[in-house]
């Protein structure tokens, strides 16, 4: 669930309903979340403000609001925490709405989550049949995940398709031993798990 919460902030007053000082976005919990951060310096007649997020900097969809504070001499400063950003470049920007239903755009940022950093898990390791792979994103690309023994020996192959967030190998029938997790995009190798099967 995304979250968000805000703390005041002394500043001067401003004539324009809404203003912002700040509008940034970071990559958190090892790229499985992106925090988003915004401070105003006057919110005189503001409603709430609207998020928004896009994989290609062209088409935005709405992924929270947040109620602003109206305060007329003081600022105030928002976090707001997007759970499962995409894949590689997220796009965000703040549709200001005043009470009179008047709105405005902040500027846009971004941020690149790399498929390097990709956060997941491979459960149950050791196993003693099958072996389950999670993601804590949902992959906006086909990902290709190659099973191998340690004579080099491909065992299985098994593609995530676009928005998967979990990929299962049937290991029943596999010795004892040591195996090898490859996950492969676009031809390039993203990282190598090792896997016991008892």
């Amino acid at each position: 669930m995304d979250w968000w919460f805000r703390v005041s902030i002394d500043e001067p007053l401003s004539p324009l309903p809404i203003e912002l000082s700040s509008f940034d976005a970071k990559v958190i919990k090892n790229g499985s979340a992106v925090e988003l951060n915004f401070e105003t310096a006057s919110e005189i007649g503001a409603s709430h403000f609207e998020i928004e997020n896009s994989f290609d900097g062209k088409s935005f969809q709405t992924i929270g609001t947040i109620e602003a504070s109206g305060s007329i001499n003081k600022g105030e400063s928002y976090i707001f925490v997007h759970q499962k950003p995409h894949t590689n470049n997220n796009y965000y920007r703040l549709k200001q709405i005043d009470e009179d239903e008047k709105f405005e755009y902040s500027k846009i940022v971004h941020v690149y989550i790399k498929l390097h950093d990709l956060s997941h898990r491979v459960s149950p390791n050791p196993t003693q049949g099958n072996i389950e792979v999670f993601f804590d994103l949902n992959i906006d690309k086909e990902l290709n995940l190659h099973l191998f023994n340690l004579n080099g020996e491909l065992l299985s192959s098994q593609q995530l398709v676009h928005k998967a967030s979990k990929i299962s190998f049937d290991g029943n029938d596999y010795s004892p031993g040591i195996y090898l997790l490859q996950a492969v995009q676009n031809g390039q190798l993203l990282w190598v798990d090792k896997v016991i099967k008892q």
